[in-house]
C-alpha cells in the first residue's frame, strides 16, 4: 500500500478515536446548528462547563471545531459542515442496525437524531 495512503488511514483512525465519545458528539449536534460559547453548549447537552471545555480543546486540538474571541467569549464552531454529515451518516447506519435487531428503534426516525 502506498505511503500515503497508510497515512490517510492514520488520520481517519485518529479522527474515530476523537469521535469515540457521546459528549463530543452531543457538541457536535449543538455546534451543527450554528455557533456557541463553552456556556450555550453545557447548557444543551447538560454537562459541566469544565467538562465542556475540555472536549472542546480535544475537537480543537484535531481541527474538528475552531474557535474564536467575542470579548471575553470564546465561541465555537465546526470547521467543516462535511463533518455534520458524516455524523448523521453514521447514525443513520447505526439506526437500520437497531431496526434490523428489533430494538428500540422501530419508533425512532433519523429526523428525531439529528440535531
Amino acid at each position: 500500500m502506498k505511503q500515503e495512503h497508510i497515512e490517510l488511514f492514520l488520520l481517519h483512525a485518529n479522527f474515530c478515536k476523537t469521535m469515540g465519545n457521546a459528549k463530543r458528539l452531543m457538541i457536535l449536534s449543538v455546534l451543527a446548528e450554528g455557533e456557541a460559547s463553552v456556556g450555550e453548549i453545557a447548557e444543551k447537552i447538560g454537562a459541566p462547563m469544565t467538562n465542556v471545555s475540555q472536549h472542546l480543546n480535544i475537537l480543537k486540538s484535531s481541527s474538528i471545531v475552531r474557535s474564536r474571541k467575542d470579548g471575553q467569549l470564546a465561541i465555537y464552531s465546526l470547521t467543516d459542515p462535511r463533518i455534520t454529515d458524516a455524523c448523521d451518516l453514521v447514525r443513520s447506519v447505526l439506526l437500520s442496525f437497531m431496526k434490523e435487531r428489533g430494538t428500540m428503534a422501530k419508533e425512532m426516525d433519523m429526523e428525531n437524531l439529528t440535531r
